[in-house]
């Protein structure tokens, strides 16, 4: 049963953290306040905030380097697709704004992804423009196509 309320307490300071970060509270390349201040605040338990605070790392909200303090990472531009998850934990009313947010994020992904296939397989790109070079100019084709 502990174990069950400990999973809750994690998940609530997951979602406490992740709305401060989007709120401003605590903005991106920021340094967020000591653990034992940061559970005091947040009315939590430290190992609840710990194991929080790991994921949040892991999903790419925040940078944890031992001996310096966890600072608040640029998440739409450092995060993963895991920020979407938490994002949406956190304020579920931003399923309406998600399409076009993503769109905005896939823009923001699409150069260097790009660029670094290029780099990693430049015939294999060459090859791959060639032949859309024969497909119609039509969407149906198009998705055909892929």
């Amino acid at each position: 049963m502990s174990e069950l309320n400990e999973e809750r307490a994690t998940d609530r300071a997951e979602r406490h953290l992740i709305e401060k970060i989007v709120g401003g509270t605590f903005p991106p390349n920021t340094d967020l306040p000591g653990e034992r201040n940061l559970s005091k605040d947040l009315d939590l338990a430290r190992p609840a905030l710990r194991e929080a605070m790991q994921r949040l790392s892991r999903d790419g909200w925040l940078d944890i380097q031992q001996g310096k303090p966890t600072r608040v990472r640029d998440y739409l531009k450092d995060g993963n697709l895991n920020i979407l998850a938490g994002l949406l934990k956190a304020d579920p009313d931003l399923v309406p704004n998600l399409v076009p947010d993503l769109l905005d994020m896939w823009v923001l992904l699409a150069p260097p992804y790009t660029a670094s296939s290029v780099r990693r397989a430049p015939g294999l790109i060459i090859d791959l423009l060639n032949s859309f070079s024969k497909v119609p100019d039509k969407a149906e084709a198009y998705a055909q196509s892929m």
